[in-house]
C-alpha cells in the first residue's frame, strides 16, 4: 500500500512537472512570438536624406556676369534595422511615386510666394540618364547601410512665359524680391526605398539662398602631386576614380559650416557663413559621372 502510494505520488509529481514545463514552454513561445511581432511592426528599412538645407543662388543672378552653382548632390541612406536581411532593395528619388519626377510648386494655385503668382510650375530637374532616379541595391544584410548619390538641378529665376528660365534673371530671383530670408523660395523632394519586406520614405526641403559664390580654383592636389588615382588620362565607362584636393581656405567666416535652418547665420541676414558644394555649375557636366562615396 505504501509502495503504491509512493509510486502514485511520483507519477503525480512527474506529471505536474511535465505540465509545468509545458506551461513554461507555452509562455516562452508566446513571449517569443510577441517579441517577433513587435520587431516586425517597426520599419526594418530606415531611409534618411543627407543633404543641406540651403541652395546657392548667386547674389548677382540677375546680372550678365553671374556664374554660380546650379546643381546639387543629395544622398539617400538605406539601412537595415530589422532582424532579417532585406532583399531586392531599390532606392528612388522624386515625388514619392514616380522616380525622377519631383514635387511641383504650382504658382497658379499656390500663394506661398506672391511674387511668383501665376508664373507657372517650379520643380527640381533630375540630372542623369533615364532610369538614374531608380537604383537597385540588392540585399542589405542586418545592421548594414547602403548609400546612393543623386544630382538634381534647381531653378534660380522666376519663370518666363510659364517656363523655366536660365540666369541671368529677367524676373525675380528665387531668393525673392528682397535679400532677406523670409521670402526665399523652397522646394521638396522625396527619397524612398522598397524591398520585398517593406517600403519607407523620407521628405526633404531645400531653400534658395542669396549668397556670394566663388569657384574653388585654388585647391591643390594631394601631397603626392596627383589629382586622381588613375595613371592614364583616359577614363572609361564603368571606371572608378578617386580625386583628392587639399589646402583650400575659406578665410575668416563667422559660421564656417552653416547648414542649419538658423537664418541668422546666412549671408542675406548680414552675417557671414560658408557652405561647401561638391559638384558643378551646370547639369550637363554631371551627366557623365556618378558619385559612389565621399570621405
Amino acid at each position: 500500500m505504501n509502495e503504491r502510494t509512493t509510486q502514485t505520488t511520483r507519477r503525480t509529481t512527474r506529471t505536474t512537472a511535465l505540465f509545468a514545463m509545458a506551461g513554461f514552454l507555452a509562455i516562452a513561445l508566446v513571449l517569443t512570438i510577441a517579441g517577433s511581432t513587435a520587431r516586425a511592426s517597426d520599419p526594418p528599412l530606415a531611409v534618411r536624406v543627407i543633404a543641406g538645407y540651403n541652395l546657392v543662388v548667386d547674389s548677382n543672378v540677375s546680372s550678365p556676369s553671374t556664374y554660380a552653382p546650379r546643381v546639387a548632390t543629395v544622398i539617400g541612406e538605406f539601412c537595415n534595422t530589422g532582424s532579417t536581411d532585406l532583399t531586392n532593395v531599390y532606392g528612388y528619388i522624386g515625388n514619392g511615386t514616380t522616380p525622377g519626377t519631383y514635387p511641383v510648386y504650382d504658382s497658379d494655385t499656390q500663394t506661398t510666394y506672391p511674387y511668383l503668382n501665376n508664373s507657372g510650375d517650379y520643380f527640381y530637374r533630375h540630372v542623369g540618364p533615364a532610369g538614374d532616379a531608380s537604383r537597385f541595391m540588392g540585399t542589405i544584410p542586418v545592421g548594414q547601410c547602403r548609400y546612393q548619390y543623386w544630382t538634381i538641378e534647381y531653378p534660380a529665376c522666376e519663370n518666363v512665359g510659364g517656363s523655366w528660365h536660365e540666369p541671368p534673371c529677367t524676373g525675380d530671383p528665387l531668393w525673392g524680391p528682397s535679400i532677406k530670408p523670409d521670402d526665399d523660395f523652397s522646394l521638396q523632394f522625396v527619397i524612398w526605398g522598397v524591398s520585398d519586406q517593406t517600403t519607407t520614405s523620407a521628405n526633404w526641403t531645400m531653400t534658395m539662398r542669396n549668397e556670394i559664390s566663388a569657384m574653388a580654383n585654388k585647391i591643390e592636389p594631394n601631397p603626392n602631386g596627383r589629382w586622381f588615382n588613375t595613371e592614364s588620362d583616359t577614363v572609361r565607362v564603368g571606371d572608378v576614380i578617386t580625386t583628392n584636393g587639399i589646402l583650400y581656405s575659406l578665410g575668416v567666416t563667422a559660421h564656417p559650416n552653416s547648414l542649419s535652418l538658423d537664418l541668422s547665420k546666412s549671408y542675406n541676414s548680414g552675417n557671414c557663413s560658408a557652405w561647401r558644394r561638391d559638384v558643378t555649375l551646370y547639369a550637363e557636366e554631371s551627366i557623365c559621372q556618378r558619385i559612389l562615396g565621399t570621405d
